[in-house]
């Protein structure tokens, strides 16, 4: 996949990350350059390059959150790519009583409504199911 095929992240993007947390959602989604993140809530992420590309979504939960999986991502010694590539989060936050598996699932839904599998091939997400 050439650098030309990741798509920016829209409005619509935002909405549907917290659209399919539903009663799960904590408030409105929120970025942060990904050097100065410090929230440790859980929710919905997506990691931009410097463009506002799309290069990454997830989910992150446990007891670091959305700043445990920066810090996974950034220091993740078999993708180097991702420490220079990665520039900013954006968070769709959830409850702290949403369970891991409903987390996985709502972040399947996500990646499923963005059709994010058109544009990283290579990203597997949970069933969203």
């Amino acid at each position: 996949m050439s650098q030309g095929d990741y798509r920016s992240f829209t409005p619509a993007d935002r909405d549907r990350m917290v659209a399919v947390l539903g009663k799960w959602s904590s408030g409105p989604t929120w970025w942060s350059p990904i050097t100065a993140v410090s929230e440790t809530v859980p929710g919905l992420y997506v990691m931009l390059d410097e463009l506002g590309r799309i290069r990454w979504m997830g989910s992150a939960g446990g007891r670091l959150g959305v700043l445990g999986r920066v810090r996974s991502h950034l220091n993740d010694h078999g993708h180097p790519w991702k420490k220079t590539t990665f520039d900013r989060i954006v968070v769709a936050p959830a409850t702290d009583q949403i369970s891991r598996s409903t987390l996985r699932r709502c972040e399947g839904r996500a990646a499923e409504s963005m059709c994010l599998d058109r544009y990283l091939p290579g990203h597997i997400w949970p069933p969203p199911r």
